[in-house]
């Protein structure tokens, strides 16, 4: 039994296999052999059988012949003598035919050599005195009678010789050998059969029991595994069966130390982590939820989670709640959570619903100080925009009134540095407008004014600002000509086109091109703003759309901006149901592009789509 479990189951079965098949071919040649053997005595039956009637018929032959001829010369009848020739005929056939008979025999050979001469002598004497006949003279009839009687003295020694041949054919005749023959190749027959069947069964049963308790084994061990159950001690034995188990061993091991280092990061996570039931009643929490809801050890069992959400937040966050079960909702959502000591909190939830045990599990961060920081930017930004603004357009009144001489002509010198001190209002002034519109698209302030637009008129619009710009850097503008409609904000739409336009003169070189291409595809309108400038590197292009990033900064120092510009495109572009996104290589060029949905496409605004950075064909 142990040496069966060294075997593989391909070992196993090539033996079941093997055994009963080299059993069968042993016992067919056997078949083969003992059926040979029934061929060969009933072919000497048939053989001895047939020489001893040859024989027989010889002796009647010859008799009937001498016979003949004493009638024919008694009656004188010329009828016998055809019927006289018919049978030396048959004598000449069946003599051959013994012939062939005894080719093999040695001794019957030797009694056939002295049998020859006379039967020929024999039929000599009959057929001379079956011609004497027709003689007139007293000395052929008395040569006649002489033949005669040598004839009969002849019938004598054929009779000793035949009778010598029959006789030693006799003593080799078994009359029973065929069928003793035939009756043991059937018995063979029945044993082999019995044996094989016999043999396979044993084989089949003995592999059978010995896989099968293994097999009870290996699946005992399955369920233990699926219990986290002890296992069975591991099955001895190299085969599939003990290498399966073996994997069991190991698996269980492995979950194990899974299981605790699950536990460590449950105990020891920053984050509350916690589980629900079906009625969205507390079962588990770590410590860290403990900390962070003011919850005592043991007192948040069976609790429900109306108890520590706020109470304008409880109908969302059912809701929310019900559709992670369902699988029909997000798996994420920021809520108010408060305090055993009466703080509300900040946080936000990811939810795992698991129909097998019937939980909720739920991983909950506080982001109070992250909620916190963002109010803090914001009210900064607030500041800026609005208490810098005001200033600064006073500055540009005043530099407006000294420009046109309200207080006196100034000199060369003096209109330079007003020029610069416009310069740099005017650039404060744009990063104030972006500050604006990033703090409306954060607060969803950034309304649409959707309606059908026709693309040829936003890029024109876009265009005709920067078209001296373009002229005096020596840059060529072109432009498509197109019928596209897209369902958007005109306004809006322009700002995104005139930023990335104007992106691609501040990096263009003199002599260059700039080419605004329009494709249309699966219901969506792509527009293409291509230039000739030193490119964007592919670590750039990664954060390109992000705020206070500018394109190809390590190469172009002195391009200026905010930083701004595109990540505002993205949002406008996004808020369209759109993207946006930039193929670029360095040295020979860049390639921003957005797409948005032609005119009679419905769609529904989803703000915080990613946008590309590559792969702007349809």
């Amino acid at each position: 039994m142990l040496g069966a479990n060294k075997l593989t189951m391909f070992q196993k079965g090539l033996i079941l296999i093997s055994v009963p098949l080299i059993f069968e071919i042993l016992f067919v040649a056997a078949l083969v052999f003992l059926r040979h053997q029934v061929e060969i005595e009933t072919t000497r039956e048939e053989r001895s059988k047939e020489l001893i009637r040859v024989s027989h018929m010889l002796l009647q032959q010859n008799l009937e012949a001498c016979q003949l001829l004493m009638f024919l010369h008694l009656t004188r009848n010329h009828e016998l003598s055809g019927k006289l020739k018919q049978t030396v005929g048959e004598i000449s056939a069946d003599f051959n035919n013994l012939k062939l008979l005894i080719r093999d025999n040695p001794v019957q050979q030797r009694f056939f050599h002295r049998l020859e001469p006379v039967q020929a002598e024999l039929i000599k004497d009959i057929r001379k005195a079956d011609q004497s006949l027709g003689v007139k003279s007293k000395f052929d009839l008395l040569e006649a009678g002489e033949s005669k009687r040598i004839a009969a003295q002849l019938m004598l020694k054929m009779t000793t010789f035949l009778g010598a041949i029959i006789a030693d054919e006799q003593s080799r005749f078994d009359p029973g050998g065929a069928l003793r023959a035939r009756n043991k190749a059937d018995t063979w027959l029945y044993w082999g059969v019995g044996l094989n069947v016999a043999l396979s069964l044993a084989l089949a049963v003995f592999f059978s029991k010995q896989i099968a308790g293994r097999l009870v084994l290996l699946r005992d061990n399955a369920y233990r595994l699926s219990r986290q159950e002890p296992l069975s001690p591991l099955l001895s034995g190299s085969d599939e069966i003990a290498y399966l188990d073996r994997v069991f061993h190991e698996t269980q091991a492995t979950l194990a130390e899974a299981s605790r280092k699950e536990r460590a990061l449950f105990e020891n996570a920053v984050d509350a982590i916690f589980s629900f039931d079906v009625n969205d009643s507390f079962v588990k929490v770590n410590p860290a939820a403990q900390r962070s809801f003011g919850l005592e050890p043991g007192s948040w069992s069976g609790r429900s989670i109306d108890e520590v959400v706020l109470e304008d937040d409880i109908q969302r966050v059912r809701k929310f709640l019900n559709d992670v079960k369902s699988g029909a909702g997000v798996a994420t959502l920021e809520a108010h959570f408060v305090r055993t000591d009466g703080i509300v909190i900040d946080v936000s939830w990811s939810a795992h619903w698991s129909s097998k045990d019937k939980t909720l599990f739920c991983v909950v961060h506080d982001i109070t100080e992250q909620k916190e920081l963002e109010k803090q930017k914001r009210e900064f930004r607030a500041m800026i925009a609005y208490d810098l603004r005001s200033p600064l357009t006073g500055v540009l009144f005043s530099s407006e009134l000294l420009s046109e001489g309200a207080y006196g002509e100034l000199s060369e010198r003096g209109r330079a540095e007003l020029a610069t001190i416009d310069d740099s209002v005017q650039q404060m002034l744009v990063l104030i407008d972006d500050l604006l519109q990033v703090e409306k698209l954060e607060t969803g302030q950034l309304g649409l004014h959707l309606e059908d637009v026709d693309l040829a008129r936003v890029l024109e619009r876009s265009v005709r600002p920067l078209r001296s710009v373009a002229e005096f850097k020596k840059i060529k503008l072109s432009m498509p000509s197109t019928k596209a409609l897209v369902r958007a904000d005109e306004d809006k739409l322009v700002r995104v086109v005139l930023n990335l336009v104007s992106n691609a003169l501040k990096f263009s070189p003199p002599e260059s091109e700039i080419v605004i291409s329009v494709d249309r595809c699966d219901g969506m309108v792509m527009v293409k703003i291509s230039d000739r400038g030193p490119g964007i590197s592919e670590q750039a292009r990664e954060t390109i759309f992000e705020r206070f990033r500018q394109a190809g900064v390590d190469e172009t120092k002195e391009q200026l901006g905010t930083g701004l510009g595109l990540a505002i495109c993205q949002e406008i572009v996004e808020l369209h149901a759109g993207s946006i996104g930039l193929d670029s290589t360095l040295g020979n060029g860049s390639t921003f592009w957005f797409k948005i949905p032609e005119s009679g496409d419905q769609f529904e605004l989803v703000p915080g789509r990613k946008s590309a950075t590559s792969f702007s064909s349809c």
